[in-house]
């Protein structure tokens, strides 16, 4: 017996009319036929008796291919007479970007590992990898690293609840950040088809211990004292404590000059705001006073937290009434 694996273009048939629809074939001889499926991200792999053959595709169409296993014999010798299995279509779907990147501690300080949950990983299969490079990188996660490291391990994985080490360089005598993602790539329809993670900011500080950079929860305005010319605002500080640890300030805006965006911005041409407040050693409240308001104005406050590298998050508004 022998077997001619082939992959055409789709809807063409097993034996096309023309030999261009042939996007590639091998022939096989054993004495029993095994499985025709898909493996890795360009290939059909046939498996005969235990023997193994690896069929690449070649300008695949951008709507799909159609794989058949013709069966011979000395009655039916070649690939026009034999017999023609059943269609197994292959159609390319790209993959979708995994979900939940989570960073733990690696094997020592410069390292950490990150995984994330799989999505549909496409057609072909998706392989996926770790992409780190320097913080605020415009190109982000465009399948390239960009910054000095040891080799991501494994490099590759099918699956990315699979932990992978990332090794970062010595930081030396400052504090260095860079934004890693979890990508999945595979070979859709004519090209290279990739789709990453959200990011997270790793730190590396100058110590060479490198952990995930948080961004703090979200304050929430408890109570205030209204005095004539200021407001002494107390609030809750609400999980997940950030690093490197935050800072608080509070703003306060006049009520008709409130911005439409960024609330906790500090203009002086609008706003109003407290000294910087650390977070307390203990407990959950801390509170900050801001003067120099008009007595016969009503305000819009809030409080932000912030934390390197640029994050920050702000407080729903309170109303200060005059």
């Amino acid at each position: 017996m022998s077997y001619n694996i082939r992959c055409n273009t789709k809807d063409s048939g097993c034996r096309p009319a023309s030999a261009l629809d042939i996007k590639n074939s091998v022939t096989l001889d054993c004495s029993n036929l095994g499985t025709c499926g898909g493996s890795g991200a360009t290939s059909i792999t046939a498996s005969l008796n235990n023997a193994q053959s690896t069929l690449p595709i070649t300008a695949t169409p951008s709507d799909g291919y159609d794989c058949y296993v013709i069966s011979m014999n000395s009655f039916l010798p070649t690939v026009s007479d034999g017999v023609c299995s059943a269609r197994l279509r292959f159609v390319p779907e790209a993959p979708t970007a995994p979900t939940g990147l989570s960073v733990s501690a690696g094997a020592d300080d410069l390292s950490v590992s990150f995984t994330a949950v799989q999505s549909d990983d496409g057609v072909p299969a998706g392989l996926y990898s770790v992409i780190c490079v320097d913080y605020g990188d415009a190109a982000g996660c465009d399948g390239t690293q960009r910054i000095g490291s040891t080799a991501p391990s494994p490099a590759e994985v099918t699956d990315p609840s699979t932990s992978i080490a990332y090794t970062f360089p010595s930081s030396g005598a400052s504090d260095v950040y860079y934004d890693c993602y979890y990508s999945a790539v595979n070979q859709y329809a004519n090209g290279l088809s990739r789709v990453c993670s959200s990011k997270k900011s790793i730190l590396c500080d100058s110590g060479d211990v490198c952990k995930e950079a948080i961004v703090p929860g979200v304050p929430q305005i408890a109570n205030f004292v209204r005095a004539p010319t200021s407001v002494t605002i107390g609030f809750t500080i609400s999980d997940p404590e950030g690093y490197p640890q935050e800072t608080y300030k509070i703003f306060c805006h006049k009520s008709d000059e409130t911005p439409t965006g960024d609330k906790c911005v500090d203009d002086s041409t609008i706003s109003f705001s407290s000294d910087v407040i650390s977070r307390p050693s203990s407990g959950t409240t801390a509170s900050g006073s801001v003067s120099g308001l008009d007595r016969a104005t009503g305000y819009n406050c809030f409080v932000g937290a912030f934390n390197e590298p640029g994050n920050k998050v702000c407080s729903l508004k309170r109303y200060i009434s005059p």
